[in-house]
């Protein structure tokens, strides 16, 4: 008989905030995310040891923590008006901004445990051939960051890295007759499939989606060079799929929808199968787990869900 996995949950969810929106966890099951209260006004948060944490930002600036490493490093955003935002990071309780006093809008997507950070920069100095801002993956690295390189006349953005400073995201322009999955080591980059990777583990598995299925998206795992299609449960026949995060052991999370529906549920690939993880949970608790965004190496997941009628944010750990 195969090992079911089953899980306990933890509520997330700020009091006060109109929603709460965790974004990432590291090993020692400190998550990070942002509150989102009236006229979209977002503020970061650190969640350990049980307490909810805000996180400061310099004034009249709203901010986004996404990801945090072991060293409880967290890597995040600023952002001032509709388009203008910038990396940042907290460094011990300590808020530091990414990027210099230059004409870009960065944000970043991905922390690793030496502290490197991934994201995506626009540049209004550097126009395209169609006369548009440049848009490019950037890696920053010992206090300075750096675009890296794909084809010229075309746009990245960087969604993960691992410890071994591998990483990925997706590139599309005028060369690419489609969207493409990158994946860049060394600085050199290299296309996996078409489409979107989201995340990068340590064994070099990355993760993401295409939507070039005329139904929805459909999940993959890349690895050593090989595409796998990730099902999805059995009671989700004709599912969209996306993939969101992955740990060392190669355990995905993210979400499956019914595109005739809407309904939407948090997922769990292990071990060749997928689950529902609203299946793993008491009954008991109410909840309608929607969307799984990170898992860490000890297997606990954060995601998104309905609990008593409101947007709430959760903890599962593995029993």
């Amino acid at each position: 008989m195969s090992y079911q996995p089953c899980y306990s949950i933890v509520d997330l969810t700020v009091s006060l905030a109109e929603a709460t929106r965790p974004r990432g966890i590291n090993n020692a099951g400190h998550v990070v995310g942002h509150t989102q209260r009236q006229f979209d006004e977002e503020q970061a948060f650190v969640w350990r040891d049980g307490a909810t944490h805000m996180l400061g930002c310099p004034p009249e600036r709203r901010s986004i923590a996404v990801a945090i490493n072991d060293d409880d490093v967290i890597a995040g955003s600023t952002l001032l008006g509709e388009a203008t935002g910038k990396a940042c990071m907290w460094l011990d309780g300590r808020f530091v901004d990414l990027s210099d006093s230059s004409p870009v809008s960065c944000s970043a997507s991905a922390i690793n445990s030496i502290g490197q950070i991934v994201g995506t920069v626009i540049n209004f100095n550097s126009l395209t051939s169609s006369h548009r801002p440049k848009i490019s993956a950037f890696l920053y690295s010992h206090g300075v960051m750096r675009e890296l390189s794909v084809e010229d006349e075309t746009n990245s953005a960087a969604t993960g890295i691992n410890d071994h400073g591998t990483i990925v995201g997706h590139a599309y322009g005028k060369r690419i007759p489609e969207q493409q999955a990158v994946l860049w080591d060394r600085g050199l980059a290299e296309y996996m499939f078409p489409g979107h990777a989201t995340g990068v583990n340590a064994r070099g598995q990355a993760i993401g989606y295409n939507n070039t299925s005329p139904s929805g998206s459909r999940a993959f795992l890349w690895q050593q060079g090989e595409l796998i299609k990730l099902g999805v449960p059995n009671n989700f026949d004709a599912a969209t799929a996306q993939p969101l995060g992955i740990n060392r052991d190669g355990q995905i999370v993210g979400a499956v929808s019914n595109p005739g529906t809407g309904v939407e549920r948090a997922c769990l690939w292990r071990e060749d199968k997928s689950y529902d993880l609203n299946a793993l949970i008491s009954a008991a608790e109410r909840w309608i787990l929607q969307l799984a965004i990170a898992i860490n190496d000890c297997g606990q997941i954060v995601g998104e869900g309905i609990h008593k009628r409101r947007q709430s944010a959760f903890l599962l750990n593995p029993i």
